[in-house]
């Protein structure tokens, strides 16, 4: 005996069901960052510079630099109102020292930290660095953090989700807007986490302080376009990053300016890094 055909459509739609463990839409997560306080987490940096420098638009110089960096990351304390203040240590060979850290941070050994306050969707709210670091050197960190925080949406969020981070600029030739576009590409497994993809694309303006050289007697005036594209696998059930991957585009343009000598100067930098949580320490 033939089956009907409605019958048939019916059987396969069970069978359909059974075989997608009779789930009904997508799956969703929330993106926070958590603060224990019991745990230590250890990372690997693996990143490297290729730089050329220009002077009244001749070379100067040009060259790449690896970068190799241990370092640990801590929730020092838990704010009232949520936020955690987090303790960072990193070390790296003398050579590569000076490439992430401000110079003026970084000890003879290539051992330096930097608390960061930050809020559980990823906002830098204050940098807390050590007592020789400049207070210009803090607020052009301050400035970048506040465009590159991802700002992470309050609502859960499935693959497909995407939303754009923009702040307001503020340049010696006017204001401009910051803006950073973030996507949830896939939820997978990660270093053995539950993570979401996050595909990220951005551009950054931070303006250089007037004392740029420690020469008292050199000023500056310009700014840095940074130009940036990466992936982060965060991991929703840990609250907290256990992959980055990012390539950026550093432009550095401005004038110096020494009595009435005055020097164009580009710095023009391709930036490179993978970042990888391969530790975490209980405490």
């Amino acid at each position: 005996m033939k089956l009907k055909p409605v019958i048939m459509i019916m059987i396969l739609a069970f069978e359909l069901l059974i075989l997608t463990g009779c789930e009904s839409g997508p799956k969703e997560v929330k993106l926070a960052y958590k603060f224990p306080t019991d745990k230590k987490f250890h990372y690997k940096y693996d990143g490297e510079i290729n730089s050329t420098i220009y002077e009244n638009g001749k070379l100067v110089d040009s060259g790449e630099k690896p970068q190799k960096i241990s370092y640990t990351m801590e929730t020092a304390a838990i704010t009232d109102d949520g936020n955690g203040r987090l303790h960072y240590v990193y070390s790296t060979e003398p050579s590569g020292a000076n490439e992430i850290a401000p110079a003026s941070a970084v000890s003879d050994s290539g051992v330096w930290s930097t608390d960061f306050v930050m809020d559980p969707r990823g906002r830098i709210i204050d940098i807390i660095a050590g007592d020789e670091t400049s207070a210009e050197t803090i607020d052009y960190y301050k400035k970048l953090f506040e465009q590159t925080s991802p700002m992470y949406p309050e609502e859960p969020v499935s693959v497909g989700y995407n939303w754009n981070h923009t702040v307001k600029a503020v340049l010696n030739t006017g204001t401009t807007d910051a803006s950073t576009t973030y996507k949830i590409k896939a939820l997978v497994r990660e270093a053995g986490y539950d993570c979401a993809v996050i595909e990220y694309k951005g551009t950054m303006f931070i303006p250089l302080a007037d004392n740029l050289s420690k020469d008292p007697d050199i000023t500056a005036s310009g700014h840095d376009r940074i130009d940036v594209e990466g992936v982060v696998y965060f991991a929703y059930t840990l609250g907290t990053i256990v992959r980055e991957e990012e390539t950026s585009h550093v432009v550095r343009e401005g004038i110096l300016t020494r009595g009435k000598q005055e020097i164009n100067f580009k710095i023009d930098e391709i930036r490179n890094f993978t970042s990888r949580l391969v530790e975490i320490e209980n405490l």
